[in-house]
């Protein structure tokens, strides 16, 4: 039996660095909106509107009613201790906001201290997209 050719040996190593370069390349390419980048790779990289939402970790407010009328408003953004999470496809869409904020129950006006910052109460929450009947995203000024 004859030994392999040296060249052989170099398949490997194509066989998984070259899907990867080709992978990393892509989707930096779609990030940085590269021309006929979103030709090759698709127009939306996410396969829900949620997925969309919270796929480049955006920091914000989220204010949203659930279907028990409860009204829950909270902070997407990471703190001292903890960071947010949103659940990607396939999973079931769940949200945990890790710390919340006062909000009136009735108006869901957001309650202030001084009349001007948010009362940011420390306990966070995990909320199910079942559980949700209106979710707003509110973005900082600037960002």
């Amino acid at each position: 039996m004859n030994p392999l050719p040296r060249w052989f040996w170099g398949l490997p190593i194509l066989y998984v660095c070259v899907p990867l370069v080709m992978g990393s390349l892509s989707g930096y390419a779609w990030k940085k909106n590269w021309p006929g980048a979103r030709f090759i790779i698709g127009r939306d990289r996410a396969p829900r509107a949620w997925d969309h939402l919270f796929l480049d970790r955006p920091a914000g407010g989220i204010r949203c009613r659930l279907k028990s009328g409860t009204r829950i408003a909270g902070i997407y953004a990471e703190t001292d201790t903890d960071r947010p999470f949103a659940s990607e496809y396939p999973e079931q869409q769940d949200l945990y906001l890790p710390a919340t904020l006062g909000i009136h129950p009735d108006t869901g006006k957001i309650i202030t201290k001084d009349g001007k910052k948010p009362l940011v109460r420390d306990p966070g929450v995990l909320v199910r997209w079942e559980e949700i009947e209106f979710l707003e995203f509110i973005r900082p000024l600037g960002g």
